[in-house]
């Protein structure tokens, strides 16, 4: 899916992202490692 984003994104269109955030709290940590994988 990172990969689909770029290309989105290289195509200067606009991606939004939606998180569950569990009783874990996992969402913070999944946006922060998505934001990894789409800028490398």
């Amino acid at each position: 899916q990172a990969q689909w984003i770029k290309g989105q994104l290289g195509e200067g269109k606009d991606v939004y992202a939606y998180f569950n955030n569990d009783a874990e709290g996992y969402a913070v940590r999944n946006a922060v490692d998505l934001k990894r994988y789409v800028v490398s």
